[in-house]
């Protein structure tokens, strides 16, 4: 992966996940954004090869920013996970797995990033 975008309105939470990112992708360039629309932006701008999103922010909550990539022709393939806390459960989640690659439930650990980054490019490779 050469580019990962990282969407969350908490920087230090943002902070943590560029740490365990670069430890697993050291080559790739992590792109950061605070909200939903500027993460729209950022991708629209960059085309990343994956993004991780939070799921409750202003401005554009993740499920907002999750719909407006899939209905974006030039973005509409490019994985997405969704970070989440366990309040955030329930019929939100099950519309997100709709059009997401996959869920990490907060806080995580490395070995729970890896785990689904794996998955996610297996489906990436196996749905090309």
């Amino acid at each position: 992966m050469n580019q990962i975008l990282v969407v969350d309105d908490h920087d230090e939470f943002r902070s943590i996940v560029n740490d365990l990112l670069h430890v697993l992708q050291p080559n790739a360039t992590i792109l950061n954004a605070s909200n939903g629309a500027d993460g729209l932006t950022v991708a629209q701008s960059n085309h990343p090869d994956l993004i991780l999103t939070d799921l409750q922010m202003p401005v554009m909550d993740g499920y907002e920013l999750a719909m407006a990539l899939r209905q974006d022709a030039a973005l509409q393939n490019v994985p997405l996970l969704i970070m989440t806390s366990a309040r955030d459960a329930g019929p939100t989640l099950i519309r997100l797995n709709q059009v997401c690659h996959g869920v990490l439930k907060k806080p995580f650990s490395l070995d729970d990033l890896e785990t689904v980054l794996k998955q996610c490019c297996n489906e990436t490779i196996s749905g090309e």
